[in-house]
C-alpha cells in the first residue's frame, strides 16, 4: 500500500506553525539565567524612610546582605539603603569611610530623604562611617549621606571635633526639602558651644549643613543655649528648613508660660529670630497650655501650619463628645488653633466617639488627612466597621471633612476594615492609607486577611488598590502591605509587604518583608530591596545557550521546508 503525498502547503503551515511556537515558548519565560528579581536575603526594619519627590529615589532600611554587588557586612543588623527607580540599582547609604560597598560596623536606621533625593539623613551605632570617627557615647549618632559624592558626615558632632560624636544618644532625624537643614533629637549635652543642660533627657538641634554647626531648637527664652528643663523630642521641618515644630514637656520655653497639664505640649521654632512659640494654647494667653496633653505634630512644607494631636477640651472654643484625642490646626501667622476632627454641622464639636489622630498635612497646609473612630464626621455618614476610619479636611475656611476610607459608589458609607496612618502628597491631591477592609475597591479579591495599600485621588473621590498582582488591579497580594509613603504628586507609592506575588519573576526566599514601589501611570508594582533584574516589569531574555538552541531549531525547520518544496 503507497504511502499518502503529504502536500507541501500543509507542511509549510505547519512548520510556520512550529517556528512560532518554538519562538513563543522561548520568549515567553525566561530561561535559566535570565534577569529576574531575588528580594534581598534579610529581614527588612520598620517602614520605608521616604520617597523623593519625583519618585525617583527610596530609602530603607534591611538586614539583607546581598541587595548591593560585592557588598561586605559584618554589623548582622540593620543598614540603610538608597534605591534608583531609573537605573534600578540599590545603593548602601551607611557604609563605612572609604568603602561604598562595606556596611558600617553596627546597625543604622531611621532614614530620611530630601525631596529633590540628594540628601539622606539617618541614625546609626556604627563607628566606622566618618574617617577618624570617636565616639563620645554608646548609643545612636545622626549622620547625612551625599548621594552624588557617596560620602557620610557627622551631624551630631562633639563641638570640639567635627568627627567626634556628642557625649549622649541622637535620634530621629528629619531633613528639609534640599538638605540643608535636619532636626533631631539628642541626649548629648556638648552639640552646640556653651551648651547648657537644663534637663537629663532629650532636646531637639537643628543642623545647618553649610556652617557644619549645630543649634538648639527646644531652648529657653533665654540664653538661647540652654535647653528647656524637660524633655523634647519628635520634631518636623518645614520644606525651607526655617521653622521646627515639636513636642516637650519643659515648662520653660516661653516667656511667662503657664503649663495646665503636666505632659507633652506642641511649640515651633523660628531660626529666623531663634524664638519658640506655643503651638497647643488655649484661645487666651496664648502662653497658657491646654489643659491636656498635645503632640505628634505634622507641619506644612510652607512652615504656615501644624497640625498635631491631643486630648485638650480648650484650645478652641469647643465641645468635647469623647474622652479622647483628637486632631488640631495651628495657624503659624495669626497664632489661632482649629478643631479639625470635628463632627459634620458644627466646626465647634469633636466627633462622637473614640479618638482622632494619624495626622498628615499637604505642602501649603490647605489638607489634613486623619485617622478617626468617630461616626459623624460626614453628614450622612454610614458606618458599617466600628473602627479607624481615613478622613480628609479641607482647610480653606468651610472645615469640609470627606472620608476617604470609603465603600465604592458610597461616599459616606466606610469600607468593612481598620484605617490608620494616611501619608497625603504634597500638593494635597492623593492619600495613601492601608487599610484591611475587603471591599474597599470594586470586586476586590482579598484573601490575606490583613492590610493592604490603598490610594484615595481627592479630584474624583475614588480609591485604587496599590499592592495588587499583577494580572488583576483589584486582587491583593497574599501577604499584608502597609508603611506606605508617598511622593510630592502623588504618581509614587512606596510601601512595605509580606506578599511573595506582586510582581511576576520576583523570588522571595526570606520570608519577611520587602519594599516596593507602585507607579500610578502604569498601575504596576516593582520590587525596590531586591537584586537583579531590569526596571518595570521583568523583560524576557534568552541567555547564549538559548539563542544557539532556538537557532538551531530554525535551521533545521527550514531545510524541512526545503526538502518539501522540492518534491
Amino acid at each position: 500500500m503507497s504511502r499518502p503525498r503529504v502536500d507541501p502547503r500543509v507542511d509549510n503551515a505547519t512548520c510556520a506553525a512550529l517556528v512560532a511556537v518554538l519562538v513563543v515558548a522561548f520568549c515567553a519565560a525566561p530561561p535559566a539565567g535570565a534577569a529576574t528579581w531575588t528580594a534581598g536575603s534579610g529581614f527588612l526594619e520598620g517602614r520605608p524612610g521616604g520617597v523623593s519627590g519625583d519618585g525617583r529615589y527610596v530609602v530603607f532600611t534591611s538586614e539583607a546582605s546581598d541587595l548591593v554587588p560585592g557588598v561586605t557586612d559584618g554589623n548582622a543588623g540593620p543598614d540603610v539603603f538608597l534605591y534608583d527607580r531609573v537605573t534600578d540599582t540599590v545603593t548602601l547609604v551607611s557604609h563605612a569611610a572609604g568603602s561604598a560597598t562595606t556596611a558600617g560596623d553596627d546597625e543604622s536606621e531611621e532614614p530620611v530623604i530630601s525631596a529633590d533625593g540628594a540628601w539622606v539623613a539617618f541614625a546609626s551605632w556604627a563607628t566606622d562611617l566618618v574617617a577618624g570617627q570617636s565616639e563620645g557615647n554608646t548609643g545612636s549618632d545622626v549622620f547625612l549621606y551625599e548621594r552624588a559624592t557617596g560620602t557620610v558626615t557627622l551631624v551630631s558632632h562633639d563641638t570640639s571635633l567635627a568627627t567626634k560624636t556628642g557625649d549622649g544618644l541622637s535620634q530621629n532625624p528629619v531633613i528639609n526639602s534640599d538638605g540643608a537643614w535636619v532636626a533631631f533629637q539628642s541626649y548629648a549635652g556638648n552639640l552646640v558651644a556653651g551648651q547648657t543642660n537644663g534637663n537629663s533627657g532629650e532636646d531637639v538641634f537643628l543642623y545647618g549643613r553649610t556652617s557644619g554647626t549645630n543649634t538648639v531648637v527646644s531652648h529657653i527664652p533665654a540664653p538661647t543655649t540652654t535647653t528647656g528643663n524637660s524633655t523634647s523630642t519628635l520634631p518636623a521641618i518645614s520644606s525651607d528648613g526655617q521653622r521646627v515644630a515639636f513636642e516637650s514637656r519643659a515648662t520653660d520655653l516661653v516667656a511667662s508660660m503657664t503649663k495646665s497639664f503636666a505632659d507633652k505640649d506642641v511649640f515651633l521654632y523660628d531660626r529666623g529670630s531663634g524664638t519658640v512659640t506655643l503651638a497647643s494654647h488655649v484661645p487666651a494667653p496664648t502662653t497658657t497650655t491646654g489643659n491636656g496633653y498635645s503632640y505628634r505634630p505634622a507641619i506644612s512644607g510652607n512652615g504656615q501650619w501644624v497640625a498635631f494631636q491631643g486630648t485638650s477640651s480648650d484650645l478652641a472654643s469647643m465641645t468635647k463628645n469623647n474622652s479622647q484625642d483628637n486632631v488640631f490646626l495651628y495657624n503659624c501667622t495669626s497664632g489661632a488653633v482649629t478643631l479639625v476632627s470635628h463632627a459634620a454641622g458644627s466646626a465647634t464639636a469633636t466627633g462622637d466617639a473614640g479618638q482622632a489622630h494619624g495626622q498628615a498635612i499637604s505642602s501649603d497646609g490647605a489638607w489634613v488627612a486623619f485617622d478617626s473612630q468617630a461616626t459623624d464626621h460626614v453628614n450622612g455618614q454610614s458606618d458599617t466597621n466600628s473602627v479607624y476610619d481615613i478622613f480628609l479636611f479641607h482647610n480653606d475656611g468651610s472645615g469640609t471633612i470627606t472620608l476617604v476610607s470609603h465603600l465604592p459608589g458610597a461616599p459616606t458609607t466606610t469600607a468593612n476594615g481598620t484605617c490608620s496612618d494616611p501619608a497625603i502628597s504634597a500638593d494635597g491631591g492623593w492619600v495613601a492609607f492601608p487599610s484591611g477592609a475587603t471591599n474597599q475597591v470594586t470586586s476586590q479579591s482579598d484573601s490575606n486577611g490583613d492590610d493592604d495599600v490603598f490610594l484615595y485621588e481627592r479630584a474624583s473621590g475614588t480609591v485604587t488598590l496599590v499592592s495588587h498582582v499583577p494580572a488583576a488591579g483589584t486582587t491583593t497580594g497574599n501577604g499584608y502591605s502597609n508603611d506606605q509613603v508617598i511622593n510630592g504628586d502623588g504618581t509614587w507609592v512606596a510601601f512595605t509587604s509580606m506578599a511573595t506575588d506582586l510582581v511576576n519573576g520576583l523570588t522571595d526566599t526570606n520570608g519577611e518583608e520587602d519594599v516596593f514601589l507602585w507607579g500610578r501611570d502604569s498601575g504596576s508594582v516593582s520590587p525596590a530591596s531586591a537584586s537583579g533584574g531590569p526596571g518595570g516589569e521583568p523583560v524576557p531574555a534568552l541567555d547564549p545557550t538559548g539563542l544557539a538552541l532556538l537557532a538551531a531549531l530554525l535551521g533545521l525547520a527550514g531545510a524541512w521546508v526545503t526538502r518539501r518544496l522540492a518534491g
